[in-house]
């Protein structure tokens, strides 16, 4: 009897002990076990995607746009990936009226309006969620008969331009949406 109250106690002691050590390092291990879980990639340099495709590459590591789009600037459109602002869509061109911004993410913004055809292959075509990256649709037409997918101004798109002035984009297209009215 007096070897189970002691062996009661030594637990009921392990257990404030281990309640103590969690209360006062919660935030430490917190931390750690972030770290172990979601690794932390740093931001891809310009220049081609390290995954296999854009998309793979856009969802598991960050891509430092600021540099991306500083890069097209100095170097021009032709095989650059890049991230644009919808401001209109053209249904029956299938053409996308967009903004660049040359210094994306910086205090200044450096907007250039272009237009340009949509020859996004629908194999290779992804609809995300601006916010959290979720995938509301993939392997689609983003100008399909009834307009589903590119709605609203603020809608970004990521691509690649296929010629010098960035007149028809393809290969490969994310739309980001603002918000998700497909639910």
């Amino acid at each position: 009897m007096f070897s189970r109250q002691i062996t009661v106690f030594t637990l009921i002691t392990l257990l404030f002990f281990a309640m103590a050590i969690y209360l006062f390092a919660q935030e430490e291990i917190q931390e750690s076990y972030n770290n172990i879980v979601n690794l932390i990639t740093p931001p891809q340099e310009p220049g081609s995607p390290k995954q296999d495709t854009l998309y793979q590459s856009f969802v598991t590591s960050p891509i430092d746009w600021h540099t991306q789009m500083n890069k097209i600037k100095e170097e021009g459109f032709i095989g650059n990936f890049f991230i644009a602002s919808i401001t209109n869509a053209d249904y029956l061109t299938r053409t996308l009226t967009m903004n660049f911004d040359f210094n994306f993410g910086g205090e200044f913004s450096d907007i250039r309006k272009v237009v340009a055809k949509s020859e996004c292959p629908i194999e290779s075509s992804y609809v995300l969620l601006q916010d959290n990256l979720e995938v509301i649709a993939e392997k689609v037409d983003f100008f399909d008969d009834d307009g589903a997918y590119i709605r609203q101004s603020g809608d970004n798109i990521i691509s690649y331009c296929q010629n010098d002035n960035c007149s028809i984009i393809g290969q490969e297209c994310i739309l980001m949406r603002i918000e998700n009215e497909f639910e």
